[in-house]
């Protein structure tokens, strides 16, 4: 950028007087240091043509901001996160609405763009857009569907009637599956807790990943429907700023058309909701005990095949998926490792770091299950001894991968930061066998219904296999009518764990096949990942853990506005048989008017104002309040 045009837009963000000092023929370091303090992120990484912009206040109107617009060529001015009638106030608090991408002509410099506005006072930072790529390696190809009915079967009896289940040794490995490298006990403890619980539809995960296919044969009822919709809708039916999403939203596209790529979001979802026990393919952690009582699936597209989403329309997923119930944030992706520290994270993508920590403190609700969410990430699939970020930080879940016999799966990157090991597969290692990977839902890749299911391996595959275990803990938290604080959940997610160091001494063997067709073996050194790889995850500690945790469920205060009606159902607050008919009194008749008919409370806001109300049940009473105030404003939020 030119010393002329550096100056011309300082003097148009009035604080050329701040810098008198400088004559016309230099440029001072001070100045230089005023622009570069507000951007944020690595311009050889920026994609042309769009920045990120966060302002201090609304910028719509500014004539500054206009006069750089057109400076700069800019074509639109785009606020990042759409107006959510009922979220919008959150939204506002935290300052999200203030996030903006300026697009503009290619042929203008990224450079000068961000120069431009970091310059304006109105402007608090500057980021450059970028696109998102997977840390994956190769993925394996696709098993047909009737080749996997051939597979050796075990002996014994089969807790589900799913005729793959017998395959998916990550959920119980009793050791006989494989012929080499295959450990009784290197799984998830999975059938002991499912004697608890199996899934709750109250619990939603969102696969932020490659679509989800929402149609299939082992999926469907587990799926999250946003009823108000119609798939692919070109109408916004319920106001949450965005079209046709019934299944989720597809951000690389932009509308709510699902798509599958790979099959890798497909595959993901399968591990943690496939539907058990309906005589159909394999069993999901969390998939329920029959035909659509399990945890829901949110389908939060970013990516198809090699076609990656933008940093903005990344975390437009993410704030959707706290905004529309999600609890449980899945991601199975992240930057290749490289970056040194959290400071260094944040310093270089401050957005994704504000919206990761939207779903952490805003997702879930005070009165549910749990206050805030749970965010877990794949540690990377580099092989290195460093996680990858967004895993790496430390507020967030970083999963690495093992082997079907509890040593490292030979991909897998691990650290100090690990925090979770959970099978991820290892095909090289266990004797090319196939089914040393992880068997899951795919979407058909040829015309075929026989190409439904397939194996993948990876950190990818590993991370749902921790999602799966926490969202079956939330569903038995759910039964159990317990509440937990985000924090607390996932300490004890983390310490619901067992150790795996006495598996990593030694050496593990991994035979290679060189061009020629040659196999030569690679021996690892396994006291290289002690205390690296995180403790393996563990269904029944997690349910143990539930049971003590937690504080009991309470009915939540309420906010209704002026001749507006709010209803809730007291019954999903109480453990099942212990309550009664309900009876409410002692409120101001003034105020609100309420209707009680069995559990369901209808609560119909008459004037401003507040009142305590005696919910009564059983014999026990617990004292409520409820506000009433105006309606919504033009914005279309309270």
């Amino acid at each position: 950028m030119n010393k002329s045009i550096l100056k011309k837009i300082l003097a148009s963000a009035f604080i050329l007087s701040s810098l008198a000092a400088c004559n016309d023929d230099e440029i001072s370091r001070t100045e230089y240091d005023i622009l570069s303090a507000k951007i944020y992120g690595n311009l050889n990484e920026a994609r042309t043509g769009c920045i990120l912009v966060k302002f201090t206040a609304d910028p719509n109107g500014n004539i500054e901001t206009a006069k750089i617009l057109k400076d700069i060529n800019g074509t639109e001015m785009r606020r990042i996160f759409p107006v959510n009638s009922k979220r919008e106030e959150l939204t506002r608090k935290n300052n999200l609405h203030l996030w903006y991408a300026i697009t503009f002509d290619e042929n203008t410099e990224v450079s000068e763009a961000a120069n431009s506005f970091a310059a304006l006072s109105l402007v608090e930072k500057v980021e450059y857009s970028r696109i998102n790529k997977y840390i994956n390696t190769p993925e394996s190809a696709t098993s047909s569907f009737l080749s996997l009915y051939n597979g050796l079967t075990r002996s014994g009896e089969s807790t589900v009637n799913d005729p793959l289940y017998h395959l998916q040794w990550s959920l119980k490995n009793d050791g006989t599956l494989l012929d080499s490298n295959c450990t009784a006990g290197a799984d998830i403890n999975i059938e002991k807790a499912w004697e608890r619980c199996t899934g709750d539809p109250s619990v939603i995960v969102a696969v932020v990943d490659q679509g989800v296919m929402f149609d299939h044969p082992d999926l469907y009822a587990n799926m999250w429907v946003n009823e108000a919709e119609s798939y692919g809708s070109d109408t916004d039916s319920d106001g949450n700023g965005y079209n046709g999403d019934r299944y989720g939203f597809n951000f690389l596209n932009y509308d709510g058309v699902l798509t599958y790529g790979t099959g890798h979001g497909t595959h993901v979802a399968g591990t943690i909701g496939a539907m058990n026990n309906n005589n159909e393919g394999i069993a999901g952690i969390a998939g329920g005990s029959s035909i659509g009582d399990g945890v829901k699936i949110m389908s939060c597209q970013i990516s198809s095949g090699n076609s990656y989403a933008s940093i903005e329309r990344e975390v437009e997923a993410i704030k959707y998926a706290a905004d529309n119930g999600a609890v449980i944030l899945q991601c199975s992706w992240g930057v290749p490792s490289g970056i040194s520290n959290d400071e260094e994270w944040m310093n270089k993508f401050p957005l994704e770091k504000e919206v990761l920590d939207y779903f952490i403190h805003n997702a879930g609700s005070p009165s549910g299950v749990i206050d805030g969410g749970i965010v877990i990430f794949a540690a990377g699939n580099e092989g290195k001894s460093q996680i990858g970020y967004p895993a790496k930080y430390k507020d967030y879940i970083a999963v690495t991968a093992i082997s079907p016999d509890f040593t490292p799966a030979i991909y897998t990157n691990f650290g100090a930061e690990a925090d979770i090991a959970a099978p991820g597969g290892d095909f090289a290692y266990c004797n090319k066998d196939e089914r040393a990977r992880i068997i899951s839902t795919m979407p058909p890749i040829k015309e075929s219904n026989y190409e439904l299911y397939g194996y993948k391996q990876g950190t990818s595959m590993a991370c749902p296999h921790v999602s799966g275990v926490a969202a079956l803990g939330l569903s038995y938290a759910s039964k159990l009518k317990k509440h937990f604080k985000a924090a607390e959940f996932v300490r004890m997610l983390k310490e619901s764990t067992i150790s795996i160091e006495q598996y990593l001494t030694g050496y593990k063997t991994i035979y290679y096949t060189d061009q020629d067709g040659i196999d030569f073996p690679v021996n690892t050194r396994l006291d290289q990942y002690q205390n690296k790889m995180g403790r393996l995850i563990n269904a029944v500690s997690l349910l143990d853990a539930v049971e003590s945790g937690g504080k009991a469920m309470r009915i939540p205060n309420y906010t209704v506005s002026v001749n507006g009606t709010e209803n809730d159902d007291f019954s999903k607050y109480f453990i099942e048989g212990t309550f009664g008919a309900f009876n409410a009194e002692g409120y101001n008749p003034e105020i609100v008017k309420i209707g009680m008919e069995g559990s369901v409370i209808t609560i119909e806001g008459l004037k401003e104002g507040i009142t305590n109300v005696i919910i009564t049940s059983a014999g026990i009473s617990q004292e409520i309040t409820i506000i009433v105030r105006k309606g919504s404003s033009n914005n279309g939020w309270l």
